[in-house]
């Protein structure tokens, strides 16, 4: 207990303890809380969990698969993109967001903030998805379905879960 004690715990606290203090000071001061801030609920009405997960998994239903560099179904890309219009009409009513149609298939949005003192930053998601081996799976890879309190599909965490936690109707 002598020699723990006497070298092991003075070396843990070097390596640790002293880095992780040293980490969370600079995080408080270089990325102190913002002050003012609204909270969602306070001006927007919440969205129910249940409109969430149906639109989640409406979006898990299509088939934006990519098999090779520039080989893509380009419909299914295409109807990706007009059901985010419609899902989320907000986004693309909004004064604040300008987007745009990259290739004929990526979107690009950008949000202006109202506080431009603030540093940028960078929100990424992708909609498309690999091939699927049918054989390894259990249910439908395309149908977005909830089975013991989880959700399958193809996109589920790779990548299109990123894109569809938007809360914006």
């Amino acid at each position: 207990m002598g020699i723990f004690a006497g070298k092991i715990l003075p070396l843990l606290m070097v390596i640790i303890i002293i880095p992780l203090f040293v980490l969370f000071f600079r995080a408080e001061i270089y990325f102190p809380y913002p002050n003012g801030l609204q909270i969602c609920n306070e001006t927007h009405e919440p969205i129910q969990g249940d409109i969430i997960i149906e639109r989640f998994t409406q979006a898990l239903r299509i088939k934006t698969i990519t098999t090779d560099r520039g080989v893509y179904d380009r419909e299914e890309l295409l109807r990706f993109a007009q059901f985010l219009r419609k899902n989320f009409p907000t986004i693309y009513s909004s004064s604040l967001v300008t987007y745009e149609t990259v290739n004929n298939y990526s979107l690009l949005y950008h949000v202006k903030g109202s506080d431009s003192s603030l540093k940028p930053y960078l929100l990424c998601s992708h909609i498309d998805v690999v091939p699927v081996e049918l054989d390894k799976w259990e249910v439908d890879p395309f149908g977005g379905i909830i089975k013991d309190n989880n959700i399958y599909g193809r996109g589920t965490i790779d990548v299109k879960d990123t894109l569809m936690v938007c809360p914006s109707s």
